[in-house]
């Protein structure tokens, strides 16, 4: 049986959430009309998303493993006693990318599925980005501290480098200005 445990879990192949690509509508099999979806959605469901789940009894959830090279006749089986036992109207899995090929040769359909995500959830996700958001401008404003500081000191050292030089000069003048002064007296 299919469960989830999202008390806002819907099907819907037709709303952008659902994932379904536009290149993805071009080139694969899936529920253009939303059908398959509504025809999903209807089948009866119960339970609580944060107990046992919300179960779709009359919906088969299937998983198999991955290039074993038996697949097709895996599931063909599969798919068999599950229409011999008659528990189930609809079979669902999750494909992988490389996957979807596969499973469309085998009749399958893309249809969306939509999870509103927990407030609570999301509101964690949030502050968590936000508490990053401010380490990071404060990692940012030191360095650019640092950078302030470090060009200042530079600035300092060569204002004081150009001050002993003055004084140098400075003095150097003096003494050709007093020597220029004695010449003159003399």
């Amino acid at each position: 049986t299919f469960t989830t445990w999202h008390q806002d879990f819907q099907w819907n192949s037709l709303v952008q959430e659902a994932g379904i690509t536009d290149n993805e509508k071009r080139s694969r099999v899936w529920d253009y009309d939303g059908s398959l979806a509504q025809a999903l959605q209807s089948i009866p469901h119960s339970g609580n998303p944060k107990q046992e789940g919300i179960v779709w009894k009359r919906l088969a959830e299937i998983s198999l493993l991955g290039a074993l090279g038996c697949g097709k006749d895996l599931l063909a089986a599969l798919l068999e006693e599950l229409e011999v036992e008659g528990k189930y109207d609809y079979v669902v899995l999750q494909a992988t990318d490389n996957a979807i090929g596969f499973y469309e040769r085998m009749g399958f359909i893309r249809v969306g599925a939509v999870a509103k995500p927990d407030q609570e959830f999301l509101t964690r996700q949030a502050e968590a980005q936000e508490k990053r958001r401010k380490e990071q401008a404060e990692e940012i404003e030191g360095k650019k501290k640092d950078k302030q500081r470090r060009k200042e000191e530079k600035e300092a050292a060569k204002l004081q480098i150009m001050q002993e030089r003055n004084e140098g000069w400075r003095g150097l003048c003096l003494q050709l200005l007093d020597a220029m002064l004695a010449s003159h007296h003399a």
